[in-house]
């Protein structure tokens, strides 16, 4: 009884922590501003590379620092329902007073979710001079996976050839037959007489003959 009562006290100090630092991360700064620009405009193609610039503007008197940058699909009915989460981009760049900065940041969908909608969100993690942490929702809309339709995989190479090679033994094998049934049909008859005995009558000794067909 002793260890489940100390289990639960330990479970409720590690989600009240998670609730202090849930609300430590305040949404964003009013002194900063964030851009989002992607390089191939309404392209979300599935298992190829996504790529986008994301700028930031320190409009205030002190510097901020831009600490991570991290995207993920959400399901589109829930954002709080993660699909997949791609790997934060580790920065830790001081952007001085009225100064700007940009960002690049990749991200590959997977193969299977061409095709479906998903909400795509993609935050920006910096902390101003007193250690204050922020976090800008630099995008946040629901966007569609292309399915990928140029060119053709190994597997579907491979199967087309072994179609068609399965396809010419079937040709070949019918040729065959039909020409065996040809040489069977106009093979020319020899016929021959076969003396299978004699019958004895009162005047004369007759003999009878068997007519037998031969092929050559």
């Amino acid at each position: 009884m002793e260890d489940e009562e100390t289990e639960a006290a330990d479970e409720d100090e590690d989600d009240e922590a998670e609730v202090e630092d849930d609300e430590n991360v305040e949404l964003s700064h009013s002194h900063s501003s964030a851009s989002f620009l992607l390089l191939v405009p309404g392209n979300f193609p599935a298992n190829e590379i996504v790529k986008f610039l994301l700028g930031f503007s320190n409009k205030g008197p002190e510097n901020f620092v831009v600490e991570s940058l991290d995207a993920s699909f959400r399901y589109p009915q829930d954002y709080q329902f993660y699909i997949q989460n791609f790997t934060a981009l580790q920065l830790g760049i001081e952007v001085p007073a009225s100064r700007q900065a940009t960002f690049e940041y990749s991200f590959i969908p997977a193969e299977p979710m061409g095709g479906r909608p998903f909400g795509l969100v993609i935050n920006l993690n910096y902390k101003d001079a007193n250690g204050n942490i922020f976090q800008d929702a630099v995008f946040n809309q629901t966007v569609t996976i292309t399915e990928r339709e140029d060119g053709l995989d190994g597997e579907t190479i491979f199967l087309y050839v072994f179609l068609s090679g399965l396809g010419l033994l079937v040709v070949v094998g019918l040729h065959q037959l039909i020409e065996s049934r040809k040489v069977q049909m106009w093979t020319p008859v020899r016929r021959r007489s076969i003396c299978v005995g004699h019958v004895t009558t009162m005047s004369s000794c007759v003999c009878v003959c068997v007519c037998v067909l031969l092929k050559r």
